[in-house]
């Protein structure tokens, strides 16, 4: 697992910042789903006139980012929290077949991950370089067919949050299994020692 909790005051700021943060994603969520565009992921980006989305806008503070960006970074720490918080509750209450069978899983979506981000990022290079000039918010994907469009700067930050909550996963039902398998050995173990005599 990414972290090892080890006291109860741990556990208590993991969940508080998961909360927040939980909070952020589905606020996120929300907006995407009422602002709808004809390019997915291009309300996380741009503006409907084009112009950037950021926040703050520029012009009042110097630090700003788009709204994409937030969903990233929120989406990583809840992930976090939510797989340092359920590992041992896993380990504990989750059948070993179905935690293997997870395990396969989340090993699957992260080679799938690591997939997208090779494909995405040559994508997107490959499109700057056909249209120089253009901002990089506003390229687009339309492989492999037309009638589903992408926006780029959303699909590569997708892809990338895709696989780092994806190797959190393996690392969270890889250490469930691993728990168990110490647990189980240690009997054997003190089993194996005679007393002194």
């Amino acid at each position: 697992m990414p972290y090892n909790i080890r006291s109860k005051s741990e556990a208590i700021a993991l969940t508080i910042i998961a909360a927040i943060t939980g909070a952020i994603i589905v606020a996120i969520a929300v907006y995407y789903f009422l602002h709808q565009g004809s390019v997915i992921g291009e309300q996380l980006v741009d503006l409907p006139n084009g112009k950037p989305f950021e926040i703050p806008p520029p012009s009042i503070f110097p630090f700003y980012v788009k709204p994409i960006t937030i969903l990233f970074a929120s989406s990583i720490v809840f992930s976090f929290c939510l797989c340092a918080l359920s590992e041992r509750y896993i380990a504990r209450h989750t059948p070993r077949l179905l935690r293997v069978l997870l395990l396969l899983l989340s090993v699957l979506l992260l080679g799938m991950g690591i997939y997208e981000i090779f494909f995405n990022f040559a994508l997107w290079s490959a499109q700057m370089a056909a249209n120089p000039g253009i901002s990089p918010d506003l390229l687009v994907n339309i492989w492999p067919v037309n009638t589903v469009k992408n926006n780029l700067a959303y699909a590569t930050k997708i892809a990338v949050l895709w696989t780092i909550v994806a190797f959190f996963a393996v690392m969270t039902f890889r250490a469930s299994l691993s728990e168990e398998n110490s647990q189980e050995l240690e009997p054997a173990k003190s089993a194996k020692v005679k007393p002194s005599e």
